[in-house]
């Protein structure tokens, strides 16, 4: 239960969350107050609106969203509040087995190599 509830404050930080709805979930003690939430690997913000978009029409076996584990449980992650996060596809992709903090390290690698060598990176 521990577990849902962090996830479900997750979802209340993500972009475009219905301030209201925020607001009585703060005051019945479900909800605590935080920052935009971002997946952990790419850092952008997870939208509230998408998410809704992608519930109420889901496309069979495509989703923008994943909840995975800042260190995976292959790799001495436990399945723990704390541990356990909302992702974006693209950053479940790219963590794979890794550790957000492997992960991290191994984008701050490649960015290195890619100024190192002169390949231009479009933002």
């Amino acid at each position: 239960l521990a577990i849902e509830l962090e996830l479900v404050n997750q979802i209340c930080h993500f972009q475009n969350f219905p301030e209201e709805f925020f607001r009585t979930l703060r005051t019945n003690g479900f909800v605590v107050d935080g920052t935009l939430f971002r997946c952990p690997v790419t850092l952008d913000p997870l939208s509230f609106a998408e998410l809704d978009r992608e519930v109420r029409h889901p496309l069979h076996g495509k989703s923008s969203f994943h909840v995975g584990h800042l260190t995976p449980l292959k790799t001495r992650g436990q399945h723990v509040p704390g541990n356990v996060s909302w992702f974006s596809v693209n950053g479940n992709r790219i963590q794979g087995n890794l550790s957000i903090e492997e992960t991290r390290r191994l984008l701050g690698r490649m960015f290195g190599n890619y100024r190192d060598l002169g390949i231009d990176i479009e933002t």
